[in-house]
């Protein structure tokens, strides 16, 4: 009987575990991902804000 409940505890705390890190590196591998979108839609951002400032100035003069 106390191997079979020592089975049991060993499973759970496998088990357990096993989501944790598989929880925590989703997490980490979202942010990543998140951050290298926004840095990527800034930086697409920037480049025709500059664009539009130059054809605007360029049309102006």
């Amino acid at each position: 009987m106390v191997n079979k409940n020592n089975s049991l505890n060993i499973q759970l705390v496998v088990v357990i575990a096993g989501f944790l890190l598989t929880s925590m590196g989703s997490w980490f591998i979202y942010t990543v991902e998140e951050k290298v979108i926004i840095n990527e839609f800034t930086k697409d951002v920037d480049e025709r804000a500059g664009s539009l400032y130059r054809e605007v100035t360029a049309n102006v003069e």
